[in-house]
């Protein structure tokens, strides 16, 4: 009876790992964001997966990297102060990566003078 069971149990042990092997891993994107009239790589770039909790920001070279996302489709918007809002949907699938690259224009939006004064006293 032992025997048995000690088989049985090493069989359903091989049989979830042959099974966990044949599941599909997460899916990464990957990607720059850089200035359309310069072409310049922006650092620290507020990148986000919309709809969801997951964000990063792009490093000193403009990279940005998500990893280990479930596959399927999603929209990543990138928010830069002094440039316009952009965003792009892709449809991620298991054990691949997706590059995603922004170029965004400056947003000329332009606020109204401030005046500042001061008393001596």
């Amino acid at each position: 009876m032992k025997k048995t069971l000690t088989l049985l149990l090493t069989l359903l042990c091989c049989l979830a790992r042959v099974s966990a092997q044949e599941t599909p891993t997460d899916a990464n994107i990957v990607g720059h964001v850089v200035d359309k009239a310069t072409n310049a790589h922006l650092p620290y770039v507020n990148v986000i997966v919309k709809g969801t909790t997951i964000g990063t920001v792009t490093d000193a070279t403009g990279h940005y990297f998500f990893k280990n996302l479930k596959t399927g489709m999603y929209e990543i918007e990138v928010k830069y102060m002094g440039y316009r809002t952009e965003s792009r949907k892709v449809d991620v699938q298991p054990d691949k990566t997706v590059e995603i690259n922004f170029e965004i224009a400056e947003d000329n939006v332009r606020l109204n003078g401030v005046v500042v004064s001061a008393n001596r006293a």
